[in-house]
């Protein structure tokens, strides 16, 4: 294996790209030399960019949107010849791969020895001074024991190469704002729109032929049509009054007319207004339509002709990157998008021809140009136009040019920085992306979010979106220790990769594309972010607060409440840009978000929302209120009771839960009396409709009673009924199901085995943790192959809890088999569950014998929670995600992959009373099952601390997951779990020690396993490779690299000569590559 070490270490990512960064005489012509030529042509873009900024000069602007068009274009063909020298790296056997160990080595030597001669010799060629290169082995000398990353050449020049399609975009964007600010200066409001929307006719014939090649996949053909539909977005765009084409799609055929551009309009973002007439004679007429349309996106779109342009550009010069092919996907459905106008208006008008000449008449629409007096004789045509085929086939015509789109596309609508701390020296914040799927579903998705602020990044994927659904997505927190003041700017991107459907809209997740149209392949869309977090605020949060006042705290059903929301600030400045969320239940199953931002004056208050409810049904509602500001939030939350004064049956409670025939089965039945007096109820059992049992019982008032009810079991399914009957009417029921089984035969008719769930209790009172059991019987033995039979049954499966599992067994491994005509419990478990109303499901299935007799049998229980208040109320819980890494520096423990396990549950005081919190302790559970063992299961943590009427206490929990079973933790890597947190909080009240709060919460987590790879950063104005000069004083070229595209052409300069062979080199180099600043 060839081995170049510190020679292409060192001049790859350091010395080739400052002989160049640091030249400040500006280069007029553009080199042949693609790398010279990046310089030349990025130095003229800085100087054109200010000076016609400044002057807003037609001369400069025409000269800078050639520049960036060239800028594109360079940085696309760059991007090509980074892919082509990876692709010889990886066919060369040159290593690209060096362990840390191996960077420590060749540091070590150069702290020894210096650097060798030919390195020397290298950088000075390339303007590096000796005083500079001996910084640089003193740099070398000095952090040669803190180099802990392996470094992967690969892995960088794919970035890299990825990072000059950015770089394209920006001059793509740099050329679209050219256009916007010399043609834009002073635009018009556009005025009313019909609905009558099609794909830009001026632009059509080119649209489609770009459209047909790429369809085909045909990049040459396609560069030169899309060169062409853009030549006519500019003429367009550029106030360029012209004969024109208009193409229109007409029974599957392209009709086109030759017609004029009599008026253009530029208006408000960048959006256009242009009138067409076009000609036709009929016997003694002149016949003069004339359209005038409206072209929402005529900018953006020109901007995305740009941009294909390049991709298409880079995949024709040779990169074979499959990511530029699913962006380009998502690039050419956008462009189809904007290609769309409106028609404002349109008139045909007759006039009969005349011998002497006609002169133009007025304006007849004020914001478009006037009707000429006779038509133009060269644009005159005969009939509607002539019919051109082209060839093209009526599908390829009908795809390219239906406005009404049955393909998925999805668009983020949103992306923000959520300060979630905000401390001196440390900020905390995470990325929510708000993405939504239009006109068809949508599936596979995966974002990826890197945040160039910390250099971190985070994925997550879901895996399906139906048409109008929208999906907020939040990234881990990303954290950044500094000794900064003022003001912090955090940046980074969003990538999101999908697979949109086509055809009819899917039922669900499991639809398959079956188009083979490039149109229906993998798409990337794309989206930067930037943010600004004040790192110094006047602000004393602790007089900020937020209420919920309600006119009621208690009523009756019928009766309306009002909801009143407001936020105090108690500081001598303002509050402005405050985040808002505020949930108002309407029902027991219905509440609506209300969500914006305000400003709060200073000494001040402002109500954020009034809002009346009438509640028809009998519950406890709680309203929620949140407010956010840099980095602070406060929580609040006000419950209103509405009874029906109906009596209630609150609980039913059946033991045995699976009874076997002749067994005494007890209806443990309590019934609530909401009112204030004494009540006479008769409680009655009912078995398949018959009455079987019925006992009368006096409830006081506001109290509930408990009353039993028997029956003798009969094998068989069964459904029961309760009915609790005051004077002749009946106030309220509860009715299931119950299976008894028949000790000589409990399987229904046929079957040979039988499975089913005992889950105890039904309903209970709060969260807690319910009992399951899974039995099964084995009534006959299963045919085997050759006429055998099968005495020992096994069985597998799983229990679900809401369609979640949560549970998994195999008989096989755990010896709960079963004998023919044996009955029994083959596994059991116990589970948390919150309040509500809960299914729990079982699948199972028998494992062995012939394939005809295997059969997946199901069962499922319901499970209901009713609620229950403590003095200490859970408002947020958020959980990091699991991040396996074999060495793991705070939780290494010796031959496992071990990730940190921390989760943040917030609770507030809604007692009058001060609260001492002693400690929470915490039974885990996950899903899926395969990370039970993963995970802790049990956490205690110590609190003691007191918390006052109206606050927050965050309480955090700190475990660790660990696990030797890599091909586990392969199968997991970047997808999801749940955790479930069953947990219990000791306190104290007016000096009683009690149970202050208990539930189940659950939080969804990302997990993730660290393969040790070190990516470098990378993206025009974004790129940061760069090694950490802090302690070199005497350098002045290399003494700081900043976050430029600046760093990129030497790079380059020096990658296109080592593919041209550079001498051997021995391994004696070493860098720290930082991927951020």
């Amino acid at each position: 294996m060839k081995s170049i070490g510190g020679i292409w270490l060192i001049s790859l990512i350091v010395g080739m790209s400052l002989s160049m960064a640091v030249s400040s005489k500006p280069v007029m012509a553009v080199s042949n030399d693609p790398y010279q030529a990046f310089w030349e042509i990025l130095n003229r873009e800085a100087e054109l960019v200010v000076q016609f900024n400044e002057t807003g000069n037609a001369s400069l602007a025409v000269e800078l949107i050639q520049n960036s068009f060239l800028g594109a274009e360079n940085a696309a063909n760059i991007s090509a010849l980074i892919w082509q020298s990876l692709d010889e790296l990886k066919t060369s056997g040159i290593k690209t791969y060096y362990t840390a160990q191996e960077l420590r080595e060749m540091a070590q030597n150069i702290s020894q020895n210096g650097l060798p001669e030919e390195t020397v010799q290298a950088l000075k060629s390339q303007g590096w001074t000796d005083e500079q290169i001996q910084a640089l082995e003193d740099y070398i000398a000095q952090n040669a024991d803190n180099i802990n990353e392996d470094f992967n050449m690969t892995a960088f020049l794919e970035d890299f190469s990825l990072a000059f399609i950015d770089v394209a975009f920006k001059y793509n964007h740099y050329e679209s704002w050219t256009l916007e600010k010399w043609k834009w200066s002073q635009p018009a409001e556009p005025p009313q729109a019909t609905n009558n929307e099609m794909v830009n006719p001026i632009l059509a014939k080119e649209w489609v032929e770009f459209y047909r090649a790429y369809l085909s996949g045909d990049y040459n053909n396609m560069k030169s049509k899309v060169y062409r539909l853009k030549g006519s977005m500019y003429k367009l765009l550029s106030n360029e009054k012209r004969n024109c084409t208009l193409t229109f799609l007409r029974d599957g055929n392209l009709v086109t007319q030759r017609g004029i551009i009599k008026g253009i309009n530029h208006t408000t973002n960048g959006s256009l207004v242009f009138t067409t007439l076009v000609t036709s004679s009929k016997g003694k007429y002149i016949i003069w339509n004339v359209t005038t349309y409206y072209w929402p996106d005529a900018l953006y779109a020109y901007e995305l002709s740009s941009n294909i342009l390049a991709l298409v550009t880079a995949i024709e010069s040779g990169n074979e990157n499959d990511e530029l092919v699913s962006i380009l996907n998502q690039k050419v459905a956008e462009l189809k998008d904007t290609m769309k106008v409106l028609i404002i208006e349109n008139k045909v008008l007759k006039n009969p021809i005349r011998d002497d000449p006609i002169r133009p008449i007025e304006p007849i629409y004020p914001i478009n140009p006037k009707l000429p007096a006779q038509p133009v004789s060269s644009l005159h045509t005969s009939g509607d136009g002539s019919v051109e085929t082209n060839h093209i086939p009526t599908e390829i015509l009908n795809e390219a040019l239906n406005t009404e789109d049955n393909t998925g596309q999805l668009k983020i609508t949103e992306v923000k920085v959520i300060v979630d701390k905000n401390l001196p020296g440390k900020v905390e914040y995470h990325v929510k992306v708000l993405f939504k799927a239009e006109n068809n579903a949508v599936n596979n998705i995966r974002i990826d979010v890197e945040d160039r602020t910390t250099g971190d990044s985070d994925s997550g994927t879901l895996s399906f979106l139906n048409s109008g659904e929208s999906y907020i997505w939040n990234s881990k927190k990303f954290t950044l220790t500094h000794n900064m003041e003022g003001e912090l700017i955090v940046s980074g991107k969003v990538e999101i990769t999908y697979t949109p459907s086509c055809g009819d809209v899917p039922l669900s997740k499991n639809h398959e594309t079956l188009s083979t149209s490039p149109n229906c392949q993998e798409r990337t869309i794309t989206r930067e972010y930037s943010s600004t977090i004040n790192l110094e605020s006047p602000v004393d949060w602790n007089k900020v607060r937020i209420r919920i006042e309600a006119s009621k705290e208690s009523v009756t059903a019928g009766e309306s409440v009002t909801y009143r929301v407001v936020v105090e600030n108690g500081n001598s400045v303002p509050l402005d840009d405050v985040e808002y969320s505020i949930s108002i239940p309407f029902s027991p199953t219905n509440s609506r978000t209300y969500s914006d931002t305000v400003n709060v004056p200073a000494n001040g208050e402002k109500t954020l929302l009034e809002q009346t409810v009438t509640y028809e049904d009998a519950s406890t509602y709680v309203a929620h209120a949140s407010i956010y500001w840099n980095g602070h939030s406060k929580t609040t939350s006000k419950s209103v009771t509405v009874t029906s004064g109906t009596l209630t049956i609150t609980c039913v409670d059946i033991s045995p839960a699976t009874p076997t025939h002749g067994d005494t089965v007890s209806f443990d039945v309590s019934v609530r009396n909401p009112i204030s007096r004494s009540r006479i109820v008769t409680v009655k059992l009912f078995i398949d409709g018959v009455e079987k049992s019925s006992k009368t019982i006096t409830i006081g008032g506001g109290s509930s009673k408990e009353v039993t009810l028997t029956w003798a079991a009969r094998a068989g399914e069964h459904d029961w009924r309760i009915e609790a009957w005051e004077d002749g009417k009946l106030e309220d029921s509860r009715s299931g199901t119950i299976r008894v089984i028949s000790e000589s035969d409990p399987c229904p008719e046929g079957e040979y085995w039988t499975a089913w769930l005992g889950v105890s209790p039904t309903e209970m009172v709060g969260e807690g943790k319910v009992h399951v059991k899974v039995m099964a019987s084995y009534c006959s033995a299963l045919p085997d192959v050759g006429g055998d039979t099968i005495d020992l049954l096994y069985l597998g499966g799983s229990v679900y809890l809401d369609g979640r599992e949560i549970h998994s067994f195999d008989t096989n491994a755990n010896g709960n088999y079963l004998l023919v005509g044996k009955t029994r419990v083959i596994d059991e478990f116990d589970w948390p569950v919150s309040v509500g109303n809960h299914n729990i499901t079982l699948k199972i299935k028998n494992t062995g014998g012939l394939l005809d007799y295997i059969k997946t049998k199901t069962d499922s229980v319901s499970v209901r929670g009713l609620p229950l208040e403590y003095p200490l109320e859970l408002t947020e819980i958020s959980c990091g995600n699991l991040n396996f890494n074999f060495e793991a520096s705070n939780y290494y423990t010796q031959g496992n992959y071990v990730s940190p396990l921390e989760c943040t549950l917030k609770f507030r005081n809604i007692e009058s009373a001060r609260i001492y919190v002693k400690e929470l302790s915490t039974e885990i559970s996950v899903s899926p099952p395969n990370l039970e063992e993963v995970i802790q299961d049990h956490i205690a943590v110590p609190v003691n601390e007191n918390v006052n009427p109206g606050e927050i206490i965050p309480i955090q929990i700190r475990g660790k997951a660990l696990t030797t079973d890599r091909q586990m933790l392969l199968r997991v890597d970047r997808t999801t779990a749940t955790l479930y947190l069953d947990y219990t909080i000791d306190g104290i009240i007016n000096g009683v020690s009690k149970i202050v709060a208990k539930g189940v919460t659950q939080s969804t987590i990302g997990i993730n396993v660290d393969t040790k790879t070190v990516w470098a950063d990378y993206g025009y104005d974004t790129v940061t490779i760069f090694i950490s000069f802090v302690k070199i004083t005497k350098a002045t070229k290399i003494a700081k690299i900043t976050k430029t595209a600046g760093k990129l052409g030497g790079v380059l300069t020096f990658l296109d000569k080592f593919v041209n062979d550079i001498p051997n080199i021995p391994k004696n180099i070493v860098l720290e590559i930082i991927s951020n600043v």
